[in-house]
């Protein structure tokens, strides 16, 4: 559920995701947005 995961890279964000799909797929939906934009950036 936080943010610090995603910014750690698309590549993280991807196997965190997968775990956190187990647990709520609503979570997923978010957590994919949210990397496309911050990986850009960096």
């Amino acid at each position: 559920m936080e943010e610090l995961h995603v910014g750690e890279g698309a590549t993280g964000a991807t196997v965190r995701i997968q775990r956190f799909s187990y647990e709520g797929g609503a979570v997923i939906i978010h957590l994919q947005n949210k990397p496309r934009a911050r990986g850009v950036t960096g």
